[in-house]
């Protein structure tokens, strides 16, 4: 009896030994240190992260989902559906961007609720732009439950939403759209959180700031916190001067933010809204989804102001030429379907964590938008997995094999001894019932000890972003949405 608990408790510690020394589980994985960002080793955090709901068979290219924001039609440019937008480019958007305003203690979420056919017809994931124009505080919690209310109505109908409630809350909040304090910002945040994110699956509250110098630092004030964000995101457009071909351009706009509020969390990164204008928009599309998966992994989705407002920033529903050029490069064959469900990169299940910035502003909608510019460095890719799975899978191969082998001595002696005592030779200070028992073994306790001393140690960190380095009067000029 003894050495059957002895042969089971050597299976137990070889079992123990193979899963802490192999590849560690999600929750307790820790990631690679990067250096551009202050050297302190980034934990991923426990957390059953969302669907997001990016639909499979949408437009896709390189693994970003591809969408649009139509032209609402108080510009240059007419209103489109997305019905329009599809036909013309042959493809189906991913996303589908929207604006709405809050101006009272009321909100029907009528501009919303007005685009609702054809939101449901696009099969895409509604980006609702819920704008309070009215002071922060004035986010009561029933004014939550209007909006929550407005956002079931299109959940009913099968639409996953991406509630962007107070985008580029960093700009507004200096130019007389917003009002209030980044406090009074956050707990308005939480509350719309409580209300249509928490517990509504199939809608996500997309925390998504304005360009910023250094977006470590000036959007921290902003940051609901982790517990209360499902995807973040950056509104960036780029300057006039800038070198849209260029992926420093990409990294400098976004890559600081990414490492600050989406790689350590572990959360999806969207682009909300982003666009440039004539001599700048094909090379900026085409920077947009070429980016190296493994630089950003978290990169699921971006959308285009398609709008004729400040700019014109029209890639569909403008020239043959350019409508050409979006095709040649959106439905060409790097055109790809791959959902973040599925993909081994994107956060799906328990994963990790993360951050974002701003500078310069971007057109706006009925209620205005805004975008600025920043310098950052990108994040360096993360080997440690590969590198985990190259050391501990060997040894935890190793360990299994070595006991599989004690054991089976130890059942070859047994059977010697079996034999012996059959044949009248007796039983020694070790055998007993015929099973030789071997004292160093029958403390049990020592094995669970070693077991214990074999699970990793937890470890949280914080991630500090590195410092911007471009100066405030360099900034590119703001186009006013």
């Amino acid at each position: 009896m003894r050495s059957k608990l002895h042969i089971s408790a050597l299976f137990t510690l070889a079992a123990a030994l193979s899963s802490s020394m192999s590849v560690p589980l999600a929750e307790n994985r820790l990631i690679e240190t990067d250096p551009s960002i202050t050297g302190t080793t980034q934990h991923i955090h426990k957390r059953a992260f969302k669907d997001i709901g990016l639909p499979d068979n949408n437009l896709k290219t390189n693994c970003v989902s591809v969408g649009f924001l139509p032209s609402e039609g108080d510009s240059a440019s007419p209103r489109y559906t997305m019905t329009q937008i599809n036909e013309k480019l042959g493809a189906k958007a991913s996303t589908y961007g929207w604006y709405a305003q809050i101006t009272s203690s009321g909100f029907d979420g009528s501009q919303l609720l007005a685009m609702k056919e054809d939101v449901v017809a696009s099969g895409a994931v509604f980006v609702a732009s819920v704008m309070p124009t009215v002071n922060f505080n004035t986010i009561t919690e029933d004014v939550a439950q209007q909006v929550a209310s407005v956002m079931k109505q299109f959940t009913d109908a099968g639409v996953t939403v991406w509630l962007r409630y107070a985008h580029e809350m960093n700009w507004y909040a200096t130019d007389g759209t917003y009002h209030g304090t980044s406090a009074d910002f956050i707990t308005s945040w939480r509350k719309i959180y409580n209300a249509a994110c928490k517990d509504n699956t199939k809608v996500s509250c997309f925390w998504s700031p304005n360009q910023a110098k250094n977006p470590s630092s000036d959007l921290q004030p902003w940051w609901p916190g982790e517990e209360f964000v499902d995807l973040v995101g950056i509104d960036c457009y780029p300057g006039s001067n800038d070198d849209t071909s260029s992926n420093e351009l990409f990294d400098r706009l976004y890559g600081e933010f990414y490492a600050t509020y989406s790689k350590p969390y572990g959360l999806p990164f969207a682009i909300g809204e982003t666009g440039a204008g004539p001599g700048q928009k094909e090379q900026w599309l085409k920077t947009l989804v070429t980016q190296e998966k493994s630089k950003y992994p978290n990169y699921v989705s971006m959308s285009w102001f398609e709008f004729d407002k400040e700019a014109d920033f029209r890639i569909v529903m403008t020239d043959e030429a350019t409508l050409q050029q979006t095709k040649d490069l959106l439905l060409s064959g790097k055109h790809k379907s791959t959902s973040l469900a599925t993909s081994s990169s994107a956060p799906a299940s328990p994963a990790s964590t993360a951050y974002v910035i701003s500078a310069s502003a971007s057109p706006t909608p009925s209620s205005s938008t805004a975008e600025p510019a920043t310098d950052t460095q990108p994040p360096k890719k993360d080997n440690s997995v590969a590198i985990a799975v190259g050391i501990s899978v060997p040894i935890g191969i190793i360990a299994i094999a070595a006991a599989v082998f004690f054991v089976l001595r130890r059942n070859k002696s047994v059977a010697t001894q079996d034999n012996g005592n059959e044949q009248g030779l007796g039983t020694g200070p070790e055998v007993k019932e015929g099973r030789s028992i071997s004292p160093a073994y029958t403390n049990h306790s020592e094995v669970y000890e070693l077991m214990n001393d074999a699970r990793p140690a937890e470890m949280d960190s914080r991630v500090v972003a590195h410092e911007m380095q471009q100066p405030a009067n360099e900034l590119p000029a703001r186009y006013s949405r």
